[in-house]
């Protein structure tokens, strides 16, 4: 059955028998959880940062009191047929919607990537309508989008938008790396980077580091704060601050990896050199893809290659267990990533903004102006 959350109702949409319920509490996003998995297992496996998990977390750990959940989700025949998993995030002068875990603090964000409007095919139409109307309907003045891929349903939404309200901005920040995996020798030779087929063809001869994966919760923390330190030290060494200095960062990713862990879709592990720990992976299994997310690597002498030696390490387990894709996330057009794989494919970020907001700084400066006249009269 379909839960019946506490709903911002739109009763004025009737296109059909699909039903809208937009979700604004916490407690009432935690009903829908069985829902969303069964929902999230027949898309995409790009879609990692729009699970239930990442969500949970994410809004456990970083949401404030005054933003408010905009969960929009969609229903036919008491099934979903649709998730867009937002917020409003409260502005000192104007509200902004977002993507459920974006718009922290720099220092603090989790770089939520791939995340989309989650629809069966079948509806889209229905629910691109129905979710115009209700962001017109509750005055949304802006929108941000981050990390998007090119075939999102983002991009057919954004097509049935009403262009003489809205204005839209997009920029390409970023591309994705995704390697396919092959067994050992196909793999290196597809490799694009020549020194990188030569490193991973060296380390697969020496075999000079001992690997230890994470399998029980028992060992968790030990694994967690092995993590944390190497990253740190990295950073600290190049005399910046790393990812694990934020709390909250810190806090979201031991919370999410370890229930992760539990749904066996976690992957760490520590590679050693004569029992010294020298770098700890942190990936995510979803669907046929195994995504690399961090990592902290020593810098040690004689050891130039040690990332690509996890790396491939993380290439070979996926292989192992049947999956098909290593996916490396975003990078710049001269990432490292390009030497696994080719940045074929762009991410962007999108904004949009109501166009009566463009007139805001004109009657600004003619109240400024206003003002300076009158106190020149005055005075």
């Amino acid at each position: 059955m379909k839960p019946t959350p506490s709903l911002l109702n739109d009763n004025s949409v009737e296109v059909s028998e699909i039903e809208e319920s937009i979700v604004t509490t916490f407690s009432d996003f935690i009903l829908l959880e069985n829902h969303w998995n069964l929902f999230l297992d027949k898309q995409p496996s790009s879609l990692l940062c729009v699970e239930w998990t990442w969500i949970k977390n994410w809004i456990e750990v970083y949401f404030r009191k005054n933003d408010t959940l905009f969960i929009c989700t969609y229903w036919f025949k008491q099934q979903l047929v649709g998730v867009i998993p937002c917020y409003i995030k409260k502005g000192r002068f104007i509200n902004e919607l977002r993507f459920i875990a974006t718009g922290e603090n720099e220092v603090d964000e989790v770089c939520s990537e791939f995340q989309d409007f989650i629809i069966e095919s079948n509806f889209k139409s229905e629910v691109f309508a129905k979710f115009s109307k209700i962001v017109t309907k509750h005055a949304i003045k802006k929108a941000s989008f981050e990390n998007i891929l090119p075939k999102s349903n983002i991009y057919d939404w954004l097509k049935s938008l009403n262009h003489s309200i809205w204005i839209k901005q997009e920029e390409i920040n970023g591309f994705r790396y995704c390697v396919d995996v092959f067994e050992e020798s196909k793999l290196i030779a597809d490799l694009p980077g020549k020194t990188l087929r030569r490193k991973i063809r060296s380390i697969a001869k020496t075999n000079i580091y001992q690997i230890e994966l994470l399998d029980n919760s028992a060992n968790f923390d030990d694994f967690y704060q092995q993590l944390k330190v190497n990253h740190q030290s990295v950073w600290h060494e190049k005399g910046k601050v790393g990812a694990f200095s934020s709390d909250k960062f810190t806090e979201f990713h031991k919370n999410y990896a370890r229930d992760m862990l539990l749904k066996k879709k976690l992957v760490m592990f520590k590679l050693s050199y004569q029992n010294e720990v020298l770098a700890v992976f942190y990936g995510l299994i979803k669907g046929n893809i195994l995504f690399y997310y961090q990592s902290g690597i020593k810098r040690v002498d004689g050891h130039n290659s040690l990332g690509a030696a996890m790396h491939y390490c993380a290439i070979d387990l996926a292989y192992k267990q049947g999956l098909k894709k290593y996916d490396l996330m975003r990078g710049s057009i001269d990432s490292y990533k390009q030497q696994y794989c080719f940045p074929t494919t762009a991410t962007s970020n999108i904004y949009l903004i109501r166009r009566t907001l463009c007139y805001i700084p004109i009657v600004q400066s003619i109240i400024s102006f206003i003002k300076t006249s009158i106190k020149r009269v005055v005075y």
